[in-house]
């Protein structure tokens, strides 16, 4: 009888090891996971905030080429402004597409039907 004591007492520990490392592991992915969302969620509040301000920056840089003759802001929206726009568009259709195909949410049907 004393032997199977014995006998529990060695193998617990290694019975619990690939449970600590098991926990060990699944806490090392939830942080990584949730430092995934915060950066998904600060991307998102990023580009939302960069198109919302090019919605005001391209036509007063196209206003200021056009009408006051002010050439720098002419290059500047036919130049600079432009990629950024095209980047954020691209970078809103990805996000859109990542949340219908990837992630199974209903983000891309709000924001066609409401």
């Amino acid at each position: 009888m004393l032997r199977i004591v014995e006998f529990s007492i060695r193998e617990g520990p290694e019975m619990q090891q690939p449970s600590i490392v098991s926990y060990s592991l699944s806490q090392r992915f939830l942080h990584w996971a949730v430092a995934l969302l915060i950066f998904f969620n600060l991307a998102a509040r990023l580009a939302h905030a960069g198109l919302y301000i090019l919605i005001f920056a391209m036509p007063l840089s196209g206003i200021a080429a056009y009408y006051f003759g002010i050439d720098p802001a002419g290059s500047f929206h036919a130049g600079v402004l432009k990629i950024i726009l095209w980047a954020l568009i691209a970078a809103h259709v990805a996000g859109a597409l990542v949340h219908q195909f990837y992630w199974k949410s209903n983000v891309l049907r709000r924001m066609t039907l409401g």
